[in-house]
């Protein structure tokens, strides 16, 4: 960005842990917030799922460059059971460390 700081934005994908050598299936981006170091994303996500079933999300959270290419922040993994077996449920996870 303009100052400096990050512009994020995060890409998910369905994963499969247990076959981690598979492509990952898109499931969408969220919307790129200017010069924040902490980005509250708005954007929603339908996801196909069943209760009960394995669905792995992956967030992979990118800085967006104008002049060249995007650069990984981190990622982790989300098992979406455990968030939406409650309501109101969430999970609150560290970024494992990207290439910067």
């Amino acid at each position: 960005g303009f100052l400096k700081i990050s512009d994020p934005y995060a890409l998910l994908s369905k994963f499969n842990p247990q076959k981690p050598w598979e492509k990952s299936q898109k499931l969408g981006r969220t919307e790129v917030i200017k010069n924040d170091l902490s980005p509250k994303w708005s954007t929603l996500f339908f996801l196909d799922w069943n209760f009960g079933e394995d669905f792995y999300v992956r967030v992979d959270v990118y800085d967006e460059m104008k002049k060249s290419q995007d650069r990984l922040m981190g990622y982790n993994i989300f098992e979406i059971d455990n968030i939406l077996r409650f309501k109101g449920g969430d999970e609150i996870k560290k970024v494992q460390e990207g290439k910067g």
